[in-house]
Order: C-alpha cells, then structure tokens, then sequence
C-alpha cells in the first residue's frame, strides 16, 4: 500500500456499506480496464 493514493483510497472506504464498497470496487476495475492493467483476482 505504499503506492501513491492506496492508502488514501483505503481510508476514505473504510466504513462503507457493503453495497457501496461494491460499487467503487466496480468503478477501480473499469478504470484499471481503461488503463490496459490485468485484472485483480480476489
């Protein structure tokens, strides 16, 4: 987590309801998609 913005990014999700934790989870993945990065398996 010592990439710039993790731990920022972490902090502001802590507390989230399981649905919205869902949903920025989706948001993080397309971005990534957009960005030509591999997808993360859970």
């Amino acid at each position: 987590m010592r990439e710039a913005g993790v731990e920022q990014l972490a902090m502001r999700a802590a507390g989230l309801s399981p649905q919205s934790m869902r949903h920025v989870l989706d948001t993080i993945n397309h971005v990534r998609a957009l960005e030509g990065l591999p997808d993360i398996e859970d």
